[in-house]
């Protein structure tokens, strides 16, 4: 069974090392990208992680919906594999 490609995005650097450090002791899974931008993120989505762990900071204090518009936008063909799976 293939690991799990896990992407982080989170602001905070000791948060970030935080979650990186749990997540390695994983066999499971795999950290394939750590961004701290709303824009880094996605840009990033082209490593097609399996999950995100989406930190609110990383929003820029605007709405997950709009967030989730701009993938939508932005990496029209991510969403809609993602979407059919």
């Amino acid at each position: 069974m293939s690991a799990i490609r896990v992407m982080i995005a989170e602001k905070d650097p000791e948060q970030m090392q935080a979650l990186c450090t749990a997540l390695d002791r994983q066999d499971s899974m795999d950290i394939i990208s750590t961004v701290s931008s709303r824009e880094t993120v996605i840009k990033h989505l082209v490593a097609s992680p399996d999950i995100m762990l989406l930190s609110p900071n990383v929003l820029k204090n605007q709405p997950l919906s709009r967030f989730m518009h701009s993938i939508q936008t932005k990496s029209p063909r991510m969403w809609k594999r993602r979407q059919s799976e």
